[in-house]
């Protein structure tokens, strides 16, 4: 009997679950089979947890995990790090730095990670992304140090340009960002900076004028707007400027555009390079393609869920079931959520959950959305380990350590699982 080839392509949460279930999977059936994970980094790292990393109640290591850890790689499941150069969806091929290969199975594990980002409001200025972990530490390093030059600031227009914060984009992602960004300077200049006032930090939420409809997001409700104006953050829905903002920081929250290799397949996605998929998570036209993480939209669902770690974890489930009654010529289980559950990190050990229509935020809302997440994490090891963690942070309170964040910051991404 021939054996079923399936290829995961993706770097981020949602393969590595993905791979994780339909190995699991896959070891109660007799029937060979070929599975192969690619992915262009070693690592992968839990999305839910960034902006804890930001609002310095999670560290670097709580955060990301070496795809090997998984424990599944063994004779007829392998993994390959290595660059995809491009995939022919006809000729069912997947090409790669270290060769071509083929397959009967294809799952693209979409997430923000694999994606680039290109943000375009201020030109000739740098822009900071919240994607990975990398990019948080990137950012808190910079804080430092416009800390730092303001402290020593005698001009006070200066200070107040190195003491400016802005993040673009008023959705969800931009106002935990806003929040998280707001306590992390505030108990740095607590901890570190005593000479620097609360009063003289600046921090404003942007987006453009019509962009977004306050009455109409429901998002933005009560408890939204209080956690902004708890910590003085501006909400501006004007036109962006296109000049340089100097010394400030500017941070954006916006989606990313696709890899030129995404790009350049023939696949129906939205304006926010989310894919279309139907109820069973195939692409459309393509029987044996898959497509799954948080830049995969379903058109035929009742509802469009949170991309959060609970529907990204069961997408894997879904889409892992599907791939094997494909190849035992089952019938295919479609997607389907009874329970939405929404939440949003918002600050430091504060968290805005939504159940359907009702809303709560605040110290059990932050536990029970890391609770959550530590049932989420992949494996029974990583389960105990993250609810361990969560456990010490409760314990020990985390502090922010400038050397740290040099040492990490400037530390080979090749050598990030050895951390």
């Amino acid at each position: 009997m021939s054996s079923s080839k399936i290829l995961v392509v993706g770097s981020g949460f949602t393969a590595a679950s993905v791979a994780f279930y339909i190995e699991k999977y896959l070891s109660k059936l007799r029937q060979p089979f070929d599975l192969i994970h690619i992915s262009e980094r070693k690592y992968y790292f839990y999305p839910d947890l960034i902006c804890d990393l930001l609002s310095n109640v999670a560290v670097f290591g709580d955060i990301v995990s070496d795809f090997r850890g998984l424990g599944i790689y063994r004779p007829g499941v392998s993994f390959i790090e290595s660059k995809i150069t491009s995939i022919d969806l006809e000729g069912q091929i997947v090409k790669t730095g270290q060769g071509d290969l083929s397959y009967d199975y294809l799952i693209l594990a979409i997430d923000a990670c694999d994606l680039i980002s290109k943000d375009q409001s201020f030109e000739q200025t740098e822009i900071f992304n919240c994607i990975t972990p990398f990019d948080v530490l990137k950012l808190k390093k910079k804080i430092w140090k416009n800390l730092e030059k303001a402290s020593s600031e005698s001009k006070l227009s200066l200070r107040k340009q190195f003491l400016t914060f802005s993040v673009i984009g008023a959705d969800t992602n931009g106002i935990q960002i806003a929040c998280s960004l707001a306590d992390f300077i505030s108990h740095l200049i607590k901890d570190k900076f005593p000479e620097i006032k609360k009063s003289q930090i600046s921090i404003a939420l942007l987006d453009e004028k019509g962009k977004i409809d306050l009455n109409k997001n429901r998002f933005y409700n009560a408890r939204v707007f209080y956690n902004l104006n708890k910590r003085n953050i501006s909400l501006m829905l004007e036109n962006l400027s296109k000049s340089s903002s100097g010394p400030g920081i500017i941070i954006s929250s916006r989606s990313m555009i696709p890899s030129n290799v995404l790009n350049s397949l023939s696949l129906a996605k939205d304006s926010n390079s989310k894919y279309f998929v139907d109820l069973y998570l195939k692409a459309e036209n393509y029987n044996n393609l898959f497509i799954i993480g948080e830049k995969s939209i379903c058109l035929d669902a009742a509802e469009k869920p949170q991309s959060n770690s609970i529907y990204l974890n069961m997408q894997a489930k879904i889409c892992a079931d599907n791939v094997i009654s494909m190849i035992n010529n089952n019938p295919l289980k479609p997607l389907k959520q009874k329970l939405f559950v929404e939440f949003m990190p918002i600050g430091y050990r504060n968290c805005l959950i939504t159940i359907k229509n009702f809303s709560f935020d605040g110290l059990f809302a932050w536990l029970l959305f890391r609770i959550i997440h530590s049932v989420t994490c992949i494996g029974i090891k990583s389960k105990i380990n993250a609810f361990l963690k969560l456990l010490f942070s409760l314990i020990s309170p985390l502090d922010t350590d400038i050397f740290l964040l040099e040492e990490i910051s400037e530390h080979k991404r090749e050598k990030v699982s050895a951390i």
